[in-house]
């Protein structure tokens, strides 16, 4: 895309431009007016239309990314949300009541924590692929608008803190620990009291 199909003047205009009060003097017949460039929020971003914002969809990645942690961080994740909502203890309660062995137990976490890890490498790619993304939007809009080029810039210095901090969990999830920890305690509980309800005897 070249920057002058990303950026029309009518699209800079009237996103951009600071709206004349009342009492603003107009401009002279046949003089153009100078427009005032204000850079907007992670928010504005997310509403520019499609002919400002570029192919990539820069804007729904900038406000994912506000979502994020506008819900206290990246543990709030639907991806991850999804995951931790499964009731791991019902699980284990059935695997437990049906498979009644410890080797049934250690396999029932090892699951858990494939799938968590499985969870966390699709989010990883997901953000990997949205960085590249914005690394090319601001190649288009470098020297238009410098505080908006700061704002992608930031999104990507987040998206790769946020790439670092679910490597970190998948590294501890392969020890049993990290955020998946809750999920195994559950489960764990869970077995265990299917185990019971099945075997021991009932007066």
């Amino acid at each position: 895309m070249k920057l002058h199909q990303l950026f029309s003047w009518k699209s800079l205009h009237s996103i951009f431009s600071t709206p004349p009060s009342e009492n603003s003097p107009t401009s002279p017949q046949g003089q153009t007016s100078r427009v005032e460039l204000n850079s907007p929020s992670v928010g504005e971003v997310a509403h520019l239309p499609a002919s400002v914002i570029g192919d990539y969809n820069t804007a729904q990645i900038l406000n994912t990314e506000a979502n994020y942690e506008r819900s206290d961080g990246l543990i709030n994740a639907p991806e991850l949300v999804a995951f931790f909502n499964v009731d791991y203890h019902a699980v284990g309660r059935h695997d437990g009541a049906t498979l009644k062995s410890h080797a049934a137990l250690e396999l029932g976490r090892t699951l858990i924590i494939a799938k968590f890890e499985i969870t966390l490498m699709a989010l990883m790619e997901q953000k990997d692929a949205n960085i590249y993304k914005l690394q090319d939007q601001l190649i288009e809009i470098e020297g238009v608008d410098p505080r908006l080029s700061n704002r992608l810039r930031l999104a990507q210095e987040r998206m790769g803190k946020d790439i670092i901090d679910l490597r970190e969990q998948s590294e501890k999830a392969a020890k049993g620990t990290g955020w998946v920890l809750g999920s195994l305690n559950r489960y764990q509980m869970g077995f265990h009291d299917g185990l019971r309800a099945t075997t021991l005897p009932k007066y």
